[in-house]
């Protein structure tokens, strides 16, 4: 519609449920949580726009006409509709980021009419304003906005119109080397290998198997849900750590592990890519997640450079050889089996 102009935000579940809870709204928040089997839209109160998004002109600060929240059990979508602005430059500022300390990176799109994009920026905590030209006759917004992370400070739309390779090479770095599940599953599978060959060759296969689920997931190609991922990678780890306690010196069948649980792992990977909106509302996605997918290998072989030779400096003591691995197992166990039930029971 000419006369109307559509701001729409996608937020991960967590992030979502978290924002809702900041901004009072207890009871939405429940119901919104309560949504895994069925779609469901609230009407929010007009007074909670300004906690979503701000558009402005100059001094000028433009009302929404209907706020809504949409569920279908995995995303949350936020819905603003405004009357059409009369300006050719807006200024939006995405304000729920104030309300969470750790909301995360997202991908904010402008498109017109026939859907084709005007303009892209990737939002952050610390940059969450743009200038965004609406000249056309209906100009959609689309800002899609990721659960509970955060990364470094990315330049605005007015500075660089697009998050290029380098944006999302950097969110694959920054991704892996905080995502301790992916790096502690891959730390159990290598305690217990004893050569360096063996150590690389499963570094290899699950570099592999989440490569190749990650790009199924990412371009939608494969949806699993990550109330169910989410807890299998936490098992994946459950599972090598048990093995590394029967059988101490296995190493052959560890590929396999590597390659069957690294698909899991794929799925962890993709979410974080997928709750930036990329793949949707026209944004493409073949450079970024060429770009993720490399600062994921980037960041993974990093950790690697460090942990293999301290591992193989390890295993010369026969202690370690013998009580070491289990020890850690041990504790691999332990805090795995803590994240799974933390997963489980964050389920709605």
């Amino acid at each position: 519609m000419g006369d109307e102009l559509r701001v729409e935000a996608t937020m991960g579940r967590k992030g979502s449920e978290t924002l809702l809870l900041a901004l009072g709204r207890t009871n939405d928040a429940a119901a919104v949580r309560a949504s895994a089997a069925t779609n469901l839209v609230l009407d929010l109160p007009l007074a909670m726009a300004t906690n979503l998004v701000v558009l402005s002109s100059g001094n000028e600060v433009y009302a929404a006409k209907t706020v809504s929240v949409k569920s279908d059990g995995v995303d949350d979508f936020y819905m603003l509709r405004f009357a059409r602005p009369t300006v050719n430059l807006l200024n939006f500022e995405a304000t729920f980021f104030h309300h969470v300390e750790n909301m995360g990176p997202g991908t904010f799109v402008v498109q017109g009419t026939n859907g084709e994009e005007i303009a892209a920026a990737l939002l952050t905590r610390e940059h969450c304003s743009v200038k965004i030209p609406i000249d056309l006759a209906d100009t959609h917004l689309t800002a899609a906005i990721s659960a509970m992370r955060s990364v470094a400070a990315v330049p605005s739309l007015e500075a660089r119109p697009r998050p290029g390779f380098h944006d999302f090479f950097k969110l694959g770095v920054w991704h892996i080397l905080t995502g301790f599940d992916h790096l502690l599953f891959l730390g159990a599978l290598l305690v217990c290998v004893r050569r360096v060959g063996p150590m690389l060759a499963v570094i290899t296969c699950f570099t592999l198997a989440h490569s190749v689920t990650l790009a199924l997931a990412a371009m939608e190609l494969i949806n699993i849900s990550s109330r169910i991922i989410e807890p299998l990678i936490a098992a994946s780890i459950i599972v090598v750590g048990i093995e590394n306690l029967i059988r101490r010196e296995a190493q052959g069948d560890r590929y396999f592990m590597a390659g069957g649980f690294g698909l899991i792992h794929g799925f962890g990977f993709a979410s974080a890519l997928h709750e930036t909106g990329l793949g949707r509302a026209g944004s493409e996605i073949v450079l970024p997640l060429f770009s993720f997918n490399l600062g994921v290998e980037a960041g993974q072989l990093a950790v690697a450079t460090v942990v293999v030779p301290l591992l193989l400096w390890a295993r010369r003591s026969t202690k370690f050889a013998v009580f070491g691995a289990q020890f850690i197992s041990i504790g691999v166990i332990l805090v795995s089996a803590y994240w799974f039930l933390e997963r489980i029971l964050a389920g709605p």
